[in-house]
C-alpha cells in the first residue's frame, strides 16, 4: 500500500504559492532572502530548512548548481 502525499503546512503552502507567483512574473526563481522578506520570516536559515523539507517531500524540485547572486 503507497501511503498518500502529506500536504504542505501552511507555511510551506505559503512559501511554495510565493515562489510560483516570482517565477511567472521574473522567469527566475526567488532568491532566499526575497522568500524570507515575503512570507515575513526572520532567518533565511528557517526558509532554507523549508525548502529542504519540501524537496524531501517532493513537493519542490531544486537546482543546487545554479546560484543567484
Amino acid at each position: 500500500m503507497t501511503a498518500s502525499p502529506v500536504p504542505p503546512t501552511a507555511r510551506r503552502a505559503q512559501i511554495l504559492k510565493f515562489i510560483r507567483q516570482y517565477t511567472q512574473e521574473h522567469d527566475t526563481p526567488p532568491t532566499l532572502r526575497e522568500i524570507t522578506d515575503a512570507v515575513g520570516m526572520r532567518s533565511t536559515s528557517g526558509v532554507h530548512y523549508h525548502l529542504k523539507q519540501m524537496h524531501m517531500q517532493e513537493l519542490l524540485r531544486r537546482n543546487r548548481s545554479t546560484s543567484r547572486r
